[in-house]
């Protein structure tokens, strides 16, 4: 296709003549019966239908070559087909490939298919149809990464006027979902530095980034992940403890999730194991046994001491039993313990008030369980000693706490039921409460309330306080 090119052609197109006095008429070869004459084949019809032709042909990308009879054919071909499409050279990242029919020039939307005959390994170019090397981008607008590409894929690209953006970059291939490579890898290291490779390779580690790895050998302690030769991070336990030697074990598929910093591994092979426990019936030192990353503390207050009356048969009020509390918490090295002592009993056949327990029951800060308060004395007896409350007390999300019972209020003794209204509170978990008589005294570590005094007893001591804890991996 060609236009006209004799030397009574103008160089540039004409405008059009006003519509004539025959709109949307139709050719005729004259009738002279009639006196009907010929119709006249006017340049005006000559360029539209020439220019029609031509803007079919060049706007499917086409040049106008007057020796070429098809090319009509060929530009119907390719708006009827769709997009160019074309297979890529070999060479990795400087991709060259011919689409038919050659556009004359890169242009702003121009898209196009391309399959790709080999895998990128980083930032990537395509030279179509010998125009010049053009970058190929991703979507916003940054550099292609290894396996962006990957042997066999066909791309869709658009020319943005500066560079060439992958439509369907990032796209993973279908064996990579099948397999989980992109977020599983096998472990090619060794004891404590682990490395693996995934499909398709990631960029950078980024927060959030979940990968499952296969471990190759048991750790022996603190370990490092290396993955795609990012550079190695740490991985650590959710409280950001370094790993100990046993927590990975041959075999495993270890659960690692990025946090910014470190790789967090979610499921340690010794994470819940039951450890041991220690019992505290004094203050001291908690050391932690290795291992120990979690503990369950249950702690008792102390009992207050039992008040006295000098007056027969009535009773001093009894102390009240210290709270209890039972929580999880989080170990990360030595803690102190304190166990307070229980509230003495008031001296017999007095009038005075019981002793208050030396303090609370505590591990560091992060538990504590309040003592119970003394009875009351007097001539005329006196109130028993609450109970240490819950509410008071210091106690984890992951726990509670239940309050401690109260002394009896004081009553005149009678002998059927003066044991029962002289007892001391009795402690949750340990419901056994003191009662009048020789000592009337709380038990050892209960947290138990002392009894009541009376004119043949004195007020009984309050139990001291105790703390277990249990150890767990």
């Amino acid at each position: 296709m060609y236009r006209i090119d004799n030397a009574t052609a103008v160089p540039s197109l004409p405008t059009p003549a006003p519509v004539g006095p025959n709109p949307d008429g139709f050719f005729t070869k004259g009738d002279p019966n009639t006196a009907q004459l010929a119709t006249i084949v006017d340049d005006d019809w000559l360029n539209g239908i020439q220019e029609e032709l031509c803007n079919v042909i060049e706007n499917s990308g086409i040049v106008l070559d007057k020796s070429d009879r098809t090319q009509l054919l060929q530009a119907i071909q390719t708006l009827v087909n769709g997009t160019p499409y074309a297979v890529s050279s070999s060479a990795a990242n400087t991709y060259t490939a011919s689409v038919t029919p050659a556009p004359v020039e890169y242009t702003t939307g121009m898209l196009v298919l391309i399959k790709f005959n080999n895998t990128n390994t980083g930032a990537a170019t395509l030279n179509l149809n010998g125009l010049g090397a053009i970058p190929i981008k991703r979507l916003d607008g940054s550099a292609l990464v290894s396996g962006d590409f990957y042997s066999g894929m066909v791309a869709a690209l658009v020319y943005d006027g500066t560079n060439f953006q992958i439509l369907n970059a990032q796209i993973v291939k279908p064996s990579s979902v099948v397999n989980n490579q992109f977020s599983y890898t096998e472990d090619g290291g060794s004891a404590n530095t682990l490395t693996g490779t995934l499909t398709p390779s990631p960029s950078g580690y980024t927060a959030g980034m979940a990968v499952k790895i296969k471990v190759a050998n048991a750790n022996t302690g603190a370990s490092t992940v290396n993955l795609n030769g990012l550079g190695a991070k740490s991985i650590n336990l959710s409280s950001g403890a370094a790993l100990i030697g046993g927590e990975l074990i041959a075999g495993m598929i270890a659960e690692l999730i990025y946090d910014g910093t470190n790789f967090q591994l979610l499921n340690s092979s010794l994470a819940g194991r039951f450890i041991g426990y220690q019992k505290f019936t004094s203050s001291g030192t908690y050391t932690p046994s290795a291992g120990c990353r979690n503990a369950k503390i249950k702690a008792w207050g102390a009992g207050g001491g039992g008040g006295c009356c000098n007056t027969n048969p009535i009773i001093g009020g009894p102390g009240g039993a210290g709270a209890y509390v039972e929580a999880f918490v989080p170990i990360t090295g030595i803690v102190t313990v304190t166990i307070p002592t229980g509230g003495a009993g008031a001296t017999v056949n007095t009038n005075n008030n019981g002793g208050a327990a030396s303090g609370d029951t505590s591990f560091g800060t992060l538990v504590v369980a309040k003592s119970g308060a003394h009875g009351v004395g007097g001539a005329n007896g006196g109130a028993g000693g609450q109970g240490g409350q819950a509410a008071s007390c210091t106690v984890p999300t992951s726990g509670f706490a239940l309050s401690g019972g109260n002394g009896n209020t004081s009553t005149t003794l009678n002998f059927t039921g003066y044991r029962d209204w002289g007892m001391g509170g009795s402690s949750p978990n340990n419901t056994i409460a003191s009662i009048i008589g020789a000592p009337g005294d709380g038990a050892a570590n209960s947290g138990q309330g002392g009894a009541g005094g009376t004119t043949a007893y004195r007020g009984g001591n309050g139990g001291s306080g105790y703390l277990i804890v249990e150890e767990y991996s």
